[in-house]
């Protein structure tokens, strides 16, 4: 699957938002900011985004059934776009000190294998990586997923669509109990937001044709205005979602301005890094708190908030290029190196 380059982007857009968030968060601002203490709907997108990727990258070779072979190869590929640079954090973080001082050995361990969220939440030295471990359970059972959401035959749209239903159900069970947010890290209804958000997102690309109506440029837009208003509203999580998502669709169709503008070199550049972006930024607030101190006026907000931005930016276009796209092309190479008939293709989408 090629890249869909307005998708690059509004993901290092999202990233950024939850960058904001921490900031805010970790600096105690006060919550009465809407466009910070909303960011981690970022994790929404980022969930569905994936689902909407994945199942155009990987989802034709199991929409039939399962193959075991398939499945390896797709477990194997996924490990190594997750756990590289997770590692390489992790272990800085580690060997800087800036570990919880409630850590146990346990919990470490978890983490480093990101299985932190399974079961029960454990103690996290990185905080963002919870939802990495909840992406790694999720492609756990991407082929069964798959199956249900992308299946083949008669009958099969009508499950898919009943099934996202569900999931739509799942989400409103999850911000009900939670005040209607969908803020929250515990495990079975973090788990339940995320993998709701995920199988969304690939019923989104099996039914992405009949979405015609949201891809033009003044339904966008439309909806990017809605999106603002509700967030400075303080609506409810799910229409803030709901917009998000109708917007994923639409957008993966626009070949009008609206992709054009997402697509400038700048904003791709983001959107290319915003893996980094995400993993990095909370040791990097942590430092910049520890510089500066914490924000004590409008000023210092400015100033604190710049200073984060620009030293995410610049560690995670280091992280990016030594740790990721190294992983990536090294696995790449010894993927056609192993392989005269490579089970999917290796020209992946840069969103992976």
């Amino acid at each position: 699957m090629d890249e869909i380059r307005p998708l690059t982007a509004l993901r290092g857009a999202f990233a950024l938002w939850v960058l904001a968030f921490h900031i805010a968060l970790m600096s105690g601002l006060p919550h009465g900011q809407p466009i910070a203490s909303y960011g981690y709907l970022g994790v929404e997108f980022f969930f569905a985004l994936s689902g909407f990727i994945l199942a155009g990258a990987y989802g034709g070779g199991f929409a039939g059934g399962l193959s075991a072979s398939l499945y390896a190869k797709f477990l194997n590929r996924r490990v190594w776009r997750l756990f590289p640079l997770h590692l390489a954090v992790l272990g800085a973080m580690i060997l800087a000190g800036a570990v919880p001082a409630q850590t146990s050995f346990y919990s470490a361990a978890r983490e480093l294998t990101l299985t932190n969220m399974w079961f029960y939440n454990a103690t996290r030295i990185n905080g963002p990586d919870w939802s990495i471990s909840e992406e790694l359970l999720v492609n756990l059972f991407f082929p069964a997923l798959a199956i249900l959401s992308l299946g083949r035959g008669r009958g099969r749209g009508t499950v898919a669509a009943m099934s996202a239903i569900a999931c739509v159900a799942g989400l409103v069970v999850t911000a009900r109990s939670n005040d209607w947010s969908l803020n929250t890290i515990e495990t079975m209804p973090a788990m339940t937001r995320c993998f709701c958000e995920f199988y969304i997102g690939m019923v989104l690309y099996r039914f992405r044709g009949a979405a015609g109506v949201l891809s033009s440029d003044g339904v966008l837009i439309g909806l990017a205005a809605v999106l603002a208003v509700l967030v400075v509203a303080r609506a409810p999580d799910l229409l803030m979602v709901a917009a998000m998502m109708c917007g994923l669709v639409g957008l993966s169709q626009n070949a009008g301005s609206v992709a054009k503008f997402l697509s400038a070199p700048p904003l791709l550049w983001i959107g290319h890094i915003s893996f980094s972006i995400y993993l990095i930024q909370v040791p990097i607030i942590r430092l910049a708190i520890w510089a500066i101190g914490a924000p004590t006026g409008p000023l210092s907000v400015a100033g604190l908030f710049a200073l984060c931005t620009v030293m995410t930016l610049a560690v995670a276009a280091l992280t990016h290029r030594q740790i990721e796209l190294r992983f990536k092309r090294g696995f790449a190479s010894a993927f056609r190196a192993g392989s005269s008939r490579p089970a999917f293709s290796t020209r992946e989408s840069r969103h992976l």
